[in-house]
């Protein structure tokens, strides 16, 4: 009998699945790898967001402590080498934006006098229609705006208009609270606001001087089109009482014994006779030009007196342009006046200290007795005074690694009161881009680089 096998079946692995194996084990590890180092580059990535969202959020609680910057810079004696100068807090710079109507090639620093513009809440339909860019129709659609009555000016427009919309709403027929609301008017539009200048920064940007290539729309001139936005405002106002916190009397009043006083503490009693005299007899007044004529006083004897007289018994005025401080293009808005008229003012007022401009009489002496009806007929929409300034208030954090913005609008007739405080980063940044670069790259004194007139 023959003995008995078992057969055992060995498997033999061929050189063939070893390198299969080998091939897939060698893609599994590739796999690996790559995932490790996307992971990785997610995670630094995600590292340096975090640091740009922090440095973002700190560069917005910055700007809102701006605030307190610029409620400091109105209220010291408005500051204006303050708000002229960057402003380092701790490793990080405030700088204040305003517009330069004889310059736009660079930025310059500063606060901006609301007072030296066009109130749109108050200016007649002539001195609107004078903006740069308005037309009659617009003019009179912002009139029905803002009128308390549903009575269509010509070529205007109220709710007969506003409620055939595809998004229909009322014509609001009350004062307007920012400029930005001009968007909901009859035939106000973006660029008609805001012209060329998409981020207000007063500067002629590449981007708004190329046609047609990117936004905005622009004429590539090489002129900066602003829109109306740096002349007007809707917070000029001025309190119309005497440091005893009574109102200034009236020159108009039917009883002038206010009006006496006053004249009586500033002149001798020769003097306060004769000009009470001229008072009486010469009496209404259209305005404190005409009353300055009418009364036969000096210009020396006037300034003293106009600051404590009115023409109004309100407790505030609203308003009034500062001709101390208005652009030509608001100047050019007063009532009768020609640009030769301007550029008189313009030209007398840059050859006079602030000390010489206290009142508004220097107008008369401006224009000379040839221009007394000149005088007269802006008498009653001029001031030398301003109660509110905006600051356009530019925070950069940590030398360049984020910014933010914001337009905050300052009372100063009680202390220093926040009228509107707006985010405003959107908007872009306002300065030479090679601002940001240089700050990120150089070690030099940031305030150096901010103040670099090649940079601005």
């Amino acid at each position: 009998m023959k003995p008995t096998h078992t057969s055992t079946n060995h498997c033999i692995r061929s050189p063939r699945n070893r390198g299969t194996i080998l091939i897939v084990t060698i893609w599994i590890i590739t796999l690996l790898a790559g995932m490790a180092l996307v992971f990785a580059h997610t995670m630094r990535i995600e590292e340096r967001a975090n640091g740009n969202r922090i440095y973002q959020t700190q560069s917005r609680e910055l700007a809102n402590g701006a605030i307190a910057y610029a409620q400091a810079a109105a209220t010291q004696a408005i500051d204006t080498e303050l708000a002229q100068d960057p402003q380092a807090v701790g490793d990080d710079w405030i700088v204040l934006i305003t517009p330069d109507e004889e310059q736009d090639d660079r930025a310059s620093y500063g606060m901006i006098d609301e007072a030296g513009k066009v109130n749109i809440n108050t200016a007649t339909q002539e001195m609107l229609e004078k903006l740069p860019g308005m037309t009659e129709e617009l003019a009179a659609a912002l009139i029905d705006w803002r009128d308390g009555n549903s009575d269509v000016t010509t070529n205007g427009a109220e709710d007969e208009y506003y409620l055939l919309l595809d998004e229909p709403y009322t014509a609001k027929n009350g004062a307007l609270e920012s400029i930005d609301e001009l968007q909901l008017v009859k035939g106000f539009t973006r660029q008609i606001i805001y012209g060329e200048d998409t981020n207000r920064n007063g500067v002629l940007d590449a981007n708004e001087n190329d046609g047609d290539e990117s936004e905005p729309p622009d004429n590539a001139d090489g002129t900066l089109d602003p829109g109306i936005f740096p002349y007007v405002t809707v917070h000029s106002i001025q309190s119309n009482q005497n440091d005893n916190g009574q109102n200034k009397p009236n020159i108009n009043n039917t009883n002038l014994n206010a009006v006496s006083t006053v004249l009586q503490e500033e002149l001798d009693a020769g003097r306060h006779a004769i000009v009470m005299n001229n008072i009486r007899n010469n009496r209404p007044f259209t305005n404190l030009i005409d009353f300055y004529y009418k009364s036969q006083m000096t210009l020396e004897e006037f300034d003293k007196v106009s600051d404590k007289l009115s023409q109004s018994n309100g407790e505030n005025v609203r308003g009034k342009i500062n001709i101390n401080s208005a652009s030509k293009k608001v100047l050019m808005c007063l009532p009768q006046l020609e640009e030769a008229d301007v550029d008189t003012l313009i030209s007398y007022r840059s050859s006079k200290s602030q000390e010489e401009l206290t009142s508004i009489g220097w107008v008369t002496e401006a224009f000379g007795e040839d221009g007394r009806e000149k005088a007269i007929a802006i008498g009653g929409v001029i001031t030398t005074q301003s109660n509110q300034y905006a600051f356009d208030a530019l925070v950069i954090r940590a030398k360049g690694r984020s910014y933010a913005r914001r337009y905050i609008v300052i009372d100063t007739r009680e202390g220093a009161l926040v009228r509107s405080s707006q985010d405003i980063t959107h908007l872009g940044w306002p300065l030479n881009h090679k601002v940001l670069t240089t700050l990120k790259t150089e070690d030099d004194d940031p305030e150096e680089i901010l103040s670099d007139e090649s940079l601005k």
